[in-house]
């Protein structure tokens, strides 16, 4: 489980970067820097395979614990 959890982790961090780097491209000063702006959006696209693998794992994750609920909740209905 240690691994999952640090991979987890990892895209966690990767997610971040992402959601960091789409931001500061709306800045004017970013926008207006051509050289600034196109490193971030070549280390943004880098990450973005894994923002969206961790919006994905995220989603699922929630899915789970609802249904993981529900199933308690069937359970002790019996």
């Amino acid at each position: 489980m240690k691994i999952a959890a640090a991979i987890t982790e990892k895209l966690r961090e990767r997610s971040l970067r992402f959601e960091e780097l789409t931001a500061l491209l709306s800045q004017p000063e970013v926008a207006s820097d051509g050289r600034r702006s196109t490193e971030i959006l070549r280390e943004r696209g880098q990450l973005e395979r894994a923002a969206e693998l961790f919006r994905a794992y995220e989603r699922l994750s929630a899915q789970r614990a609802e249904a993981e609920r529900m199933l308690e909740e069937g359970t002790e209905d019996e």
